[in-house]
């Protein structure tokens, strides 16, 4: 089985994306929050029958990445309050939960690199398993994304903070929070953001070699290092030591 723990990263910087839904032919759409823009996505998965053996049609690995709503979240505006952030980030949960709990399609893809899997194969059984960990995300994605535009409504201005700012980090590494949580050390959804993870940042960069880290560490987000880089014109970029 491949092993999709290493190297999740996060950059700060992007446009469109959103997210999935698992029943026969089914479409999912959102709208937008105050620039977060969400993108309708169909997928299609053979209905199963308990009586006899089905092949479980797979979705490309192409039609999975193409659609990753991690983009999404990169539009969220750096600088909003905690009232506020907290609804649009369990919004950008609810994406992420739903579309990495598809992940097991990929995972089966990678596995047999074969276009049909028998749902006897193991392969299959943890693809099926897996979209059922999007199954509260589905079930609250309305109401958590009316929650978050009442909140913005009401909400003054933003200001915009600067991209190499702590803000914009802080953002930045809650972002990878949440892709590393759906996805990593072999996970797939079932994540969502029902509070505002603590993050730490250590009073200077602490050496290689830290906590057993093989690169230096920044700071942590409960509990979990992370390793945080800004480059002008690209945004930050965020290494966790998760697994």
């Amino acid at each position: 089985m491949a092993n999709f723990c290493s190297g999740v990263k996060v950059r700060l910087f992007g446009g469109a994306a959103g997210s999935m839904s698992s029943s026969v032919t089914s479409s999912f759409w959102a709208r937008s929050i105050k620039g977060v823009e969400l993108v309708k996505v169909m997928v299609s998965v053979l209905p199963v029958s308990p009586w006899r053996e089905e092949r479980l049609r797979q979705v490309s690995h192409v039609s999975l990445t193409d659609r990753d709503p991690t983009a999404a979240g990169h539009a969220i505006p750096t600088g909003l309050t905690p009232d506020l952030l907290l609804p649009v980030m369990r919004v950008q949960s609810d994406l992420m939960s739903r579309f990495y709990a598809l992940r097991g399609f990929e995972r089966a893809n990678l596995g047999t690199g074969g276009t049909v899997v028998l749902l006897s194969d193991q392969w299959a059984q943890e693809a099926m398993s897996c979209l059922g960990n999007g199954t509260q995300a589905a079930a609250s994605f309305s109401a958590d994304l009316a929650a978050a535009r009442a909140v913005a409504a009401k909400a003054p201005p933003v200001t915009v903070a600067a991209p190499d700012s702590r803000a914009a980090a802080d953002l930045a590494v809650l972002l990878q929070n949440l892709v590393g949580r759906n996805s990593g050390c072999m996970s797939c959804g079932g994540e969502r953001e029902t509070s505002l993870p603590t993050i730490t940042w250590y009073a200077t960069r602490m050496p290689a070699g830290f906590h057993g880290h093989p690169a230096p560490v920044d700071g942590n987000i409960n509990g979990i290092d992370f390793l945080a880089n800004y480059t002008l014109g690209t945004g930050w970029d965020i290494q966790a030591y998760a697994c």
